[in-house]
């Protein structure tokens, strides 16, 4: 049965042949001789059938080659294993690494003859089930094939007189036998060829080939169609790239006509390359017009190549207005830093035309100075993209939206709209990687602020995997760094900023990474480095724009707070009251935290608690993780936690989840194990224990009085504890303490976000083992009963194999979350683990 529901004896006789069959399988000779209506129905046994075709167009580019495979598998699976806009050898890489896990599946390239090192590939997968199919119009002579390989060319693919007949009774044509009998032999027995003649026979001009997308509509090649016959079959078809082909190839005077189309289509293919080039074959003056260049200059901005395409689109914006192509070159000043600019040529075009292009373009060139303004003209174009069913557009307003609401500190309003521009880009399955990369970035960062990190480590170094270098390679990585960083792991976050410095390639970088790296810094107390830093950032970014230079005086003001806290108040200062919106809120608070720091240490908290009045409202959004991320180390930071009543009021601090941290007055105290469950005990029994009952919790049954008298002696030398019973004579605070609070007043995300692995991992203290397993359990089920994708998916992490867990972030987690991947990837591999 094929795939659009046509059988016959001809298609029976070549399935039977290649059901006897379990290796390779190729296919020779022209479309006439029916490979693709064979292809369309190999769906053997129900296996998946990964189809895709190829044209000469599509030779030697790979991300035409890996955005077609990627389409393919996208049908065959039901969902996105792959994103676009990737070579195609990343995409086999992905496949190679899941293919046990998807199962048995049935691969078939047509036009192999343009893909050779992907036809080579493809043939590697066969076996284990799986069936690999390629069809050539033309074998090379130089392409081999392994033993065994069953080879169907004309000789076995002709059509035969009875099959001939037995395709006629089906489709319902009433012909005499001498009237099908020349036929077939019109034919010259190929089997596509003498459907198109029964078809006409009919009064039918096209007929139907199976195709990867499904039926498609085609024209024997023989047949009497003049060009413009051609050309307005296959526009009516909305078959724009080839309409195009052929205006440009014959006639000259149609290419406007479908130009806008055709651009569209294959823009969103992603396949900028070929965009490039097919706007320079048009005929001038249409080549150099404000729709051909428009284009051209977004597929060069995609490609890293706008330079070349820059001069002339700005020849033609000092002669005319082009709102679309000027909103596109305020786009290119805006990530230039050309603010004023970006501003100045996005309000001119908007003001000629009022379109999704120029209202998206104002609303992000907005963003530095109304951010009210911003929103409402972003989410207009969004709107109209919607109705103009322009995914492209949803997309990229829905980015701009996010960076909006980030802006203004609203980060969880950020993560969604992200996440709408996710979806909208994998619905319709965009070319763009990098409007994809730029969403996940986005909501990254948002994620990274709120203490929702499950699954960004592995998802945004799975993206860095296949990037080689560039501007959104550094911009992932610092995302990965702050990842990092809010995990705890310093070193490691320092590490990769210091590389994204040796490698960055303009001045206007120096900023962004020295006060990002400078968190990292800062967390080892290493203030020599930091005011290094601090200034050859400031050296080289100096004669920058302040949306550049502000970053670096930011990173410059951290430095000195810790350091010389009266020198930090004059940077800090005079960043926080320049009348300019070149630091973003969430930087300007994280300056205001600093100052309020080196006023502190100035003994001056008066000052310090008036400089941090007008952040409140702030910081009571970002909450504890987007302070925590913001400020720096917790000895530095305590004073001000207790001035502003936080948490960390507390003169001892425990943090026993996931590790064995202690700060006591502002120091980090270095204790053996022994000490820590010593701590752990007196802190979950603040009424005192008697010896006994102490060295009972701490040691167990074979313990002695004397071991917990003389550990309780050393430990006496750094924090107070009385004795007759034994108590803690100063305040304590524990994440092990606040942990059961925050389950119980339904704060489940702070508590997912306290809990960084299991009580004091280490030890083997009866009373540890006990707390340890009634705090996984009640986290467990207080986050299975949430059903909070993120809850779900940032415990699932940090317990490693917890299979119930996995299950419920699977399927917790929206169908368009390239998250859902890894998680049934882990959730597959538990099963197999629990059931083998």
């Amino acid at each position: 049965m094929s795939r659009n529901g046509t059988s016959s004896l001809w298609l029976e006789r070549q399935i039977e042949r290649i059901r006897l069959t379990s290796g390779l399988v190729v296919l020779q000779g022209g479309v006439e001789w029916g490979a693709p209506h064979l292809i369309g129905a190999l769906s053997l046994e129900g296996q998946p059938l990964v189809w895709l075709e190829l044209k000469a167009r599509d030779a030697g580019d790979p991300v035409v080659l890996g955005n077609k495979l990627t389409e393919a598998l996208t049908r065959a699976l039901g969902s996105t294993l792959v994103p676009h806009g990737l070579p195609y050898t990343h995409t086999l890489s992905v496949l190679r690494t899941h293919l046990g896990l998807l199962g048995p599946m049935s691969f078939a390239l047509g036009g192999a003859e343009h893909g050779l090192e992907l036809a080579r590939a493809l043939i590697g997968l066969t076996g284990a089930g799986n069936r690999v199919f390629l069809h050539f119009n033309t074998v090379p002579a130089d392409f081999g094939y392994p033993p065994g390989t069953l080879v169907l060319g004309p000789d076995e693919l002709s059509l035969s007189l009875p099959e001939a007949l037995d395709l006629s009774v089906r489709e319902g044509t009433q012909l005499s036998l001498e009237a099908l009998t020349d036929l077939w032999l019109q034919s010259e027995q190929t089997y596509e060829h003498f459907r198109v003649l029964l078809a006409q026979s009919r009064g039918a001009l096209l007929t139907v080939r199976p195709s990867p997308a499904g039926p498609q509509a085609v024209a024997w090649h023989g047949a009497e169609f003049s060009a413009d016959g051609l050309f307005e079959t296959l526009r009516q078809n909305c078959r724009y790239i080839e309409a195009l082909e052929v205006a440009i190839a014959q006639l000259p005077g149609s290419v406007e006509a479908v130009l806008p189309q055709a651009a569209q289509a294959i823009w969103r293919r992603g396949t900028y390359d070929l965009l490039l080039h097919t706007l320079e074959r048009l005929p001038r003056p249409l080549g150099g017009g404000e729709v051909a260049l428009r284009w051209r200059l977004a597929a060069a901005l995609e490609l890293g190549r706008e330079a070349e395409v820059l001069p002339e689109a700005q020849a033609l914006l000092a002669r005319a207005e082009a709102p679309e192509l000027r909103a596109l070159y305020s786009q290119i000043l805006y990530h230039n830093a050309d603010l004023e600019g970006s501003l100045r040529e996005a309000e001119r075009a908007l003001r000629a035309e009022r379109t999704p292009q120029t209202l998206l373009a104002y609303g992000d060139a907005l963003r530095f100075s109304d951010l009210g303004a911003s929103l409402e003209h972003l989410k207009e174009a969004l709107r109209l993209g919607e109705e103009a069913d322009d995914p492209h557009v949803v997309a990229a307003s829905a980015l701009a939206v996010a960076r909006t609401l980030a802006a203004q500190c609203e980060f969880q309003g950020a993560v969604d709209w992200a996440d709408l521009g996710l979806e909208a880009h994998q619905r319709q399955g965009l070319g763009s990687s990098r409007l994809r990369l730029y969403l996940i970035n986005e909501r990254s960062l948002a994620r990274v602020v709120l203490g929702q990190t499950g699954g960004l480590e592995d998802e945004l170094r799975s993206e860095l995997e296949r990037l080689e270098g560039g501007p959104l390679h550094t911009l992932l990585s610092s995302t990965l760094a702050d990842v990092l960083l809010t995990q705890g792991r310093h070193a490691e976050a320092a590490a990769l900023h210091r590389r994204l410095w040796d490698q960055a390639h303009k001045r206007s970088q120096y900023g962004l990474i020295a006060n990002l790296w400078m968190r990292a810094l800062l967390e080892h107390e290493d203030s020599e480095a930091a005011l290094h830093l601090a200034s050859r950032a400031v050296n080289r970014t100096s004669d920058l724009p302040p949306v550049v230079r502000n970053r670096a005086q930011l990173a410059q003001g951290m430095a000195l707070a810790l350091h010389s806290p009266a020198e930090a108040q004059k940077v800090l200062r005079g960043l926080l009251e320049a009348e300019n919106e070149a630091t973003p809120l969430l930087r300007r608070t994280q300056a205001a935290l600093y100052l309020a720091l080196a006023h502190l240490r100035e003994g001056q908290a008066p000052q310090a608690e008036a400089v941090l009045q007008p952040y409140v409202p702030v910081m009571e959004r970002l909450g504890r993780s987007g302070l925590r991320y913001l400020a720096g180390p917790e000895s530095a930071f305590d004073p001000l936690w207790q001035l502003l009543e936080s948490p960390a009021s507390a003169a001892l601090r425990l943090n026993f989840l996931g590790g064995a941290e202690v700060h006591f007055e502002g120091r980090a105290l270095g204790l053996r194990q022994r000490h820590a469950d010593l701590l752990l005990a007196l802190a979950l029994h603040p009424e005192g224990l008697s010896g006994d009952t102490l060295t009972l919790l701490v040691y167990g049954e074979s313990g002695s009085s004397a071991t917990t008298k003389a550990d309780l002696s050393r430990l006496r030398e750094l924090i107070p504890i009385s004795s007759r019973p034994y108590r803690l004579e100063v305040a304590a605070q524990a994440d092990f303490l606040e942990l059961p609070q925050h389950l119980s007043e339904g704060r489940l995300a702070e508590a997912v976000s306290l809990y960084q692995g299991q009580l004091l991992p280490n030890s083997t203290a009866p009373l540890v083992i006990q707390e340890r397993e009634v705090l996984e359990e009640a986290i467990r089920r207080a986050t299975l009963d949430a059903g909070d994708p993120e809850a779900l998916l940032t415990l699932a992490e940090r317990l490693k194999n917890d299979l119930e867990l996995w299950e419920a972030a699977l399927e917790a987690l929206p169908p368009a979350d390239p998250r859902r991947l890894m998680a049934e990837l882990r959730t597959n591999k538990l099963r197999e683990e629990w059931e083998g």
